[in-house]
């Protein structure tokens, strides 16, 4: 039986290159009944590491595409380098560069893990409808800068809900013909440059009309295809939980690997499936040494260590205070004891009524 085909996009640089092999392993292992055909959108990874995935694709019966960009027509927008790195805008060319064939595209973050098999979704009907994605916070519960409410002002008026770009289903088909790179070069433009996240920005400001969200009913801590690991933690959301009924973990923000953050169980998902990989030792080491010798780790632990002492003498002063308020109590019983005995001898020589 022929397997259906299913087109992913990614972007990297040769930083990279490792930890987008996890997320590679995770999804070629969870999507068995597809043909997985996977476009990557670079300028410098080397044929070394092009071979490394199609090696990896070729266990699993899926395609690796080597899609080299000239980095130098994104160098100049905003946040590149100082922030993030240039290739956060490589997606924005997707429509221009990939193959009139591939008509539907799945473009995911470096930085998650496919927990399971991505065929409904993929497959969900996208008639009418350019991009289909997950919500990044519940209606009226959106903590955004100045800036991306200026953005965003007129779009938030009509309640409409910022997604993350990090899981984004493109109808490339209905795409083509309407949506360039220019396009989104122009957006930028009339934004003035003004920008947070810059992609995902754009992305919202461009299609806030033309998106239908993924879970409409789920938000954050639950969001079956676009996890943000860290809400969800700060949620309680379980391991057992995630594990099973969670698609996509999406490490948003501190990564699993760095070893200057401070890391939440979830995590460990991300662990696992480093562990089936060849470059887990490896990981694991650079993470060791990375949590051991970083001084802002070290900065932190000494900021707890202060924190501790600190809290230690407010401890010894409320004790002695607590101390002395125990012996203010024994003083007035005694106080309250003798005038009571007072009291007794008046009445007796009837003194007092």
């Amino acid at each position: 039986m022929k397997k259906e085909r299913m087109n992913i996009g990614i972007a990297l640089n040769r930083e990279y290159y490792r930890y987008t092999y996890v997320m590679l392993y995770s999804l070629f292992e969870n999507n068995p009944e597809s043909e997985v055909h996977v476009y990557v959108l670079n300028s410098d990874l080397t044929q070394e590491n092009i071979a490394g995935y199609s090696n990896l694709a070729q266990r699993f019966g899926a395609v690796i595409y080597d899609m080299k960009l000239v980095s130098s027509l994104f160098e100049n927008l905003p946040l590149v380098q100082s922030r993030w790195p240039v290739e956060i805008y490589y997606r924005l060319a997707l429509v221009d560069i990939l193959p009139e064939e591939v008509d539907r595209l799945l473009y995911l973050d470096a930085d998650v893990i496919v927990n399971k098999s991505l065929y409904e979704m993929y497959h969900s009907d996208m008639k009418g409808t350019l991009l289909k994605a997950c919500k990044s916070h519940a209606p009226g519960k959106q903590p955004f800068t100045d800036i991306r409410k200026k953005i965003f002002e007129i779009p938030f008026s009509k309640g409409y809900t910022y997604f993350n770009s990090g899981v984004l289903l493109m109808n490339l088909k209905e795409m083509r013909g309407q949506y360039h790179l220019q396009t989104y070069l122009d957006a930028l433009t009339s934004l003035n440059m003004e920008v947070v996240t810059p992609d995902q920005d754009i992305l919202n400001w461009v299609h806030w009309q033309e998106v239908e969200y993924m879970d409409e009913d789920k938000f954050v801590d639950s969001n079956r295809y676009n996890l943000v690991a860290r809400y969800a933690a700060s949620n309680n959301l379980s391991y057992e939980y995630t594990k099973e009924e969670i698609y996509i973990i999406h490490y948003a923000g501190d990564k699993p690997w760095n070893g200057d953050a401070l890391h939440y169980y979830l995590e460990l998902i991300w662990w696992e499936y480093a562990k089936k990989t060849p470059y887990y030792d490896i990981l694991l080491e650079e993470f060791l040494l990375e949590t051991l010798t970083h001084s802002g780790m070290n900065e932190i632990f000494g900021a707890l260590r202060h924190k501790c002492k600190n809290l230690e003498v407010q401890n010894m002063e409320l004790k002695k205070t607590l101390d002395e308020n125990i012996q203010l109590k024994k003083s007035l019983d005694e106080c309250i004891s003798i005038n009571e005995q007072l009291l007794n001898i008046l009445e007796k020589h009837n003194i007092i009524a």
